[in-house]
C-alpha cells in the first residue's frame, strides 16, 4: 500500500520506511537461535526497491538544483534522501556476505537422493517417510497399490493433528495425540517401505508400542549418507534409512 502512491512519498517518508524495515529484519532474524542462511534473502527483496527510491530522489534533487554549479549544502529532502542511501548500503553491506555465504552453503549440500531410493525401492511399491521430497525426487511418491496413504508434510501435521506442537518425542509433560499416533500406525501397517532422515524421526509422533511393531515389522536395507565438500566443513548434514516390510 505504501508504494501505491511512491511519486507523492517524501525523502523522510523513504528513510523512515528503510530505517523501519532494517529494525524489523534485525529484529526477527539475527536474535533468533535457529537462524537459516537463506533468511539473509528476506531484506534484499525489501531494502533494495527503498534504496533505489531514495538514490534516484537524491540525484534528482541535486541534478536539478546545481546545474553545473557548486552543491553547496543539502536541503533536508536530499539530505534525507542521501542519509537512506547510505544506511541502505550499510544495510547491504551487513547482509551481502550473508547472501553469498547462503547461495555458497545451499548449493554445496544440493545431493540426489534418487541412486539410494531408487536401487532400494522398486517402482510403484508403497512408501512413505519423514521427508516426502526425496520420495518425490526418486520417482517413489506415488505407488500402483490400492490404498497406498500419501503422507505430503509430516511436520504440518503436528500443527493439525497434535495441537499446534512442533515435532517432538512423547513425554509425560508432553505426550503426543494418541489419534494422531494411531493414523501414522494405520499408515505404517499399508507401507512396503519407509524412508527417514534418522532412525525414528520424531517427525512421525512414535509410541513406544508403534515402535516396538516397526522393529518386529520393518528392516532396513539400505542407508545413505551426504557430507559437506571440504570447503564447507566436510561433516554430515544429511542420511537416508531406507526400510523394508518383512512381515504382515
Amino acid at each position: 500500500m505504501f508504494g501505491l502512491k511512491w511519486r507523492a512519498r517524501s525523502a523522510a517518508d523513504w528513510l523512515v520506511l528503510l530505517l523501519g524495515v532494517t529494525a524489523f529484519v534485525g529484529m526477527i532474524a539475527m536474535p533468533t537461535p535457529n537462524y537459516s542462511t537463506h533468511y539473509a534473502y528476506f531484506p534484499a527483496a525489501l531494502i533494495a526497491p527503498v534504496i533505489g527510491i531514495c538514490v534516484g530522489r537524491a540525484l534528482t534533487w541535486i541534478g536539478r538544483h546545481t546545474r553545473g554549479n557548486a552543491l553547496g549544502s543539502l536541503p533536508l529532502p536530499a539530505a534525507l534522501g542521501v542519509a537512506g542511501a547510505a544506511v541502505g548500503v550499510l544495510a547491504i553491506a551487513l547482509f551481502v556476505p550473508k547472501v553469498t555465504g547462503a547461495i555458497d552453503l545451499q548449493f554445496s549440500r544440493a545431493f540426489d537422493p534418487r541412486p539410494a531410493i531408487q536401487g532400494a525401492i522398486p517402482q510403484g511399491a508403497c512408501v512413505i517417510g519423514d521427508y516426502p521430497l526425496s520420495l518425490l525426487l526418486s520417482d517413489r511418491f506415488s505407488s500402483s497399490k490400492p490404498g497406498c496413504p500419501v503422507v505430503v508434510d509430516p511436520f504440518g501435521m503436528y500443527l493439525t493433528d497434535d495441537d499446534g506442537n512442533q515435532p517432538h518425542v512423547s513425554t509425560p509433560a508432553n505426550p503426543l495425540s494418541p489419534t494422531f499416533t494411531n493414523k501414522w500406525a494405520a499408515w505404517l501397517a499399508r507401507a512396503d517401505y519407509v524412508v527417514m532422515t534418522v532412525p525414528f524421526s520424531d517427525y512421525i509422533p512414535w509410541s513406544q508400542a508403534l515402535m516396538q511393531t516397526f522393529n518386529q515389522t520393518f528392516v532396513r536395507v539400505a542407508w545413505a549418507q551426504y557430507t559437506n565438500p571440504p570447503h564447507a566443513g566436510g561433516s554430515v548434514f544429511a542420511n537416508l534409512y531406507i526400510y523394508r516390510r518383512i512381515t504382515g
